[in-house]
């Protein structure tokens, strides 16, 4: 294999591509969980889905619409 080998290559940033998406997942899913718990929340998360908290009435709702008034 020669140092410029277009397979490894491709390989390689098909490898980096997956660690990104990967990370960038992970980093949601503690960001959803962090902010619930901090607001005393129950909350569940998925890559479709987004960050849902749940609201007293047993509902789920987005956390981005999510406002309090006081």
């Amino acid at each position: 294999m020669s140092r410029n080998d277009p397979i490894l290559e491709f390989f390689a940033s098909v490898l980096i591509l997956i660690l990104l998406l990967c990370g960038g997942i992970v980093f949601k899913y503690i960001q959803c969980h962090a902010k619930a718990e901090k607001q005393g929340m129950e909350c569940s998360w998925g890559p479709i889905q987004g960050c849902m908290v749940k609201m007293q009435d047993g509902t789920w709702m987005d956390y981005n619409r999510l406002r309090y008034m006081e």
